[in-house]
């Protein structure tokens, strides 16, 4: 397997990923919002972890994602990152909820569409 179709597989698998993240974070915002749970704070740990992981892996991929367009700003991903850090560390349930919902899945998304056009 070439670098090029390594790259186009780790991409295959963040959106595989992806699918069970964003029903999280949908979930996640939910609780957040309306019916936070005994375990919601664990669940948050839980999908940050998810979310990091799909951050690494495009990290890595980024050159290839970017290759014939810009399709993931860098820094504007860690922009949204900082911003999530913020409202976690200070407990913001909403400013934590907008986050997910406006921003995360958002790139998540971008991922998805990303896929699309360079693995199909």
């Amino acid at each position: 397997m070439n670098e090029l179709e390594k790259k186009k597989e780790a991409l295959r698998n963040i959106v595989e990923y992806n699918a069970k993240l964003e029903n999280g974070i949908e979930n996640l915002v939910y609780e957040l919002r309306t019916d936070e749970k005994e375990d919601t704070i664990e669940f948050l740990n839980t999908v940050v972890k998810g979310v990091n992981w799909v951050i690494e892996v495009t990290n890595l991929i980024m050159d290839f994602l970017n290759s014939d367009k810009q399709r993931i700003g860098k820094e504007e991903m860690n922009e949204k990152i900082k911003v999530l850090n913020k409202a976690i560390s200070g407990k913001e349930k909403e400013e934590i909820a907008n986050v997910f919902e406006n921003d995360i899945l958002t790139f998540l998304k971008c991922l998805d569409s990303a896929e699309e056009e360079l693995c199909r």
